[in-house]
């Protein structure tokens, strides 16, 4: 009897060899389909905590601005202050910082007496050499004439001609006037007063500001920004801001923990907007 012994049918070296190219190229085609999923994620993700981040700050800004506090005596008190705006054709140096007073329906604590809250925005840049992480973000300070130690607030100054520091350097901040956090990521904020102007063909436009500080206590300011007894029609403001991932990219990448990137290393990351705020001038 004999027995028929069948030889099993196995893969050749060169079948296995396309067989595992052919896998390689499927792996490298997910892959390639994977990262670009996840780069899209986040460039989503990005876009939308900068839109929100905006949306919260304008909101904030515009509530503000528009229930700012003004008096019928104008002619020599200060209602608004524009830290580092300088005017200038066509295109004027913008505010790095805002101050004004503000008409708030609650009173800022259980001690104060008035209403009238003192604020100031600013965009904070981080100081080099420092890992202060609140750099690099959107910042209000809020005085009422009251401490929440029921002591008179010196800064508060509500009642007075220049209720205003005098430069963006002397902007104080202690255990009662801290200046709080908003939103981060902020790469720049500025701030461009406006005031509606008569152009040659009748028609109201709005211009940045151009004051001419008629009076001589206005002589500290930069040139064109409003003085005593001016307030803006409006204020045009811009937020460049990027995302967290970022910020913390620079923060692993900075040796000395300085968080001072370059232009080229923000604009791919970054998005600004740009919003108008009118200022309604009939609070009192």
């Amino acid at each position: 009897m004999k027995i028929m012994l069948r030889r099993k049918k196995l893969f050749t070296l060169i079948e296995l060899i396309v067989a595992m190219a052919a896998f390689a190229f499927m792996m490298a085609a997910l892959m390639q389909i994977f990262t670009n999923t996840q780069r899209m994620w986040r460039s989503f993700a990005a876009r939308t905590e900068m839109s929100e981040n905006a949306r919260i700050a304008f909101g904030l800004l515009s509530s503000d601005l528009k229930a700012m506090y003004v008096t019928k005596e104008r002619a020599n008190r200060q209602f608004f202050r524009a830290y580092g705006y300088m005017y200038a054709h066509p295109t004027p140096q913008p505010a790095s910082a805002i101050a004004f007073l503000v008409n708030r329906p609650t009173y800022l604590n259980k001690y104060c007496n008035s209403r009238v809250v003192n604020v100031v925005y600013r965009g904070q840049r981080r100081a080099p050499g420092t890992t202060d992480k609140t750099r690099y973000s959107l910042q209000i300070r809020e005085i009422g004439d009251k401490t929440i130690d029921n002591e008179d607030d010196p800064l508060w100054r509500a009642d007075t001609d220049n209720p205003f520091e005098a430069s963006l350097s002397s902007l104080t901040e202690n255990a009662n006037r801290v200046f709080h956090v908003i939103i981060q990521g902020v790469v720049a904020f500025e701030c461009i007063p406006l005031k509606y102007e008569l152009a040659l063909d009748g028609v109201r436009k709005l211009e940045a500001f151009n004051s001419l500080h008629e009076h001589p206590e206005d002589a500290t300011l930069d040139p064109g920004s409003p003085g005593r007894g001016e307030i803006p029609d409006a204020v045009e403001i811009t937020l460049v801001l990027t995302d967290r991932d970022t910020i913390s990219r620079w923060h692993s990448n900075s040796a000395n923990g300085d968080l001072t990137p370059d232009i080229a290393d923000i604009k791919p990351y970054s998005r600004s907007f740009t919003r108008t705020i009118f200022i309604d001038k009939g609070q009192e």
